[in-house]
């Protein structure tokens, strides 16, 4: 278990592909990310007030956003 606290820049940086799109939070950044492997949906709420999620629907992507 304590290896995975380990690999965030592994995963965030590599290009391998998935065999399923992985939605994530747990690193913040100034907007959200998607692509072809990954969804990184963490905005900083905390911090910056933007609160994301990502709404999934068959092959649908919505990304909702509130300021709080």
């Amino acid at each position: 278990m304590s290896r995975i606290l380990f690999v965030r820049d592994d995963f965030l940086n590599d290009k391998a592909r998935f065999e399923k799109v992985v939605v994530h939070g747990h690193t913040p950044t100034p907007e959200p990310h998607l692509d072809k492997r990954r969804i990184g949906v963490d905005t900083g709420a905390y911090a910056t007030g933007l609160l994301t999620a990502i709404r999934l629907q068959e092959t649908r992507q919505t990304l909702l956003q509130a300021r709080i």
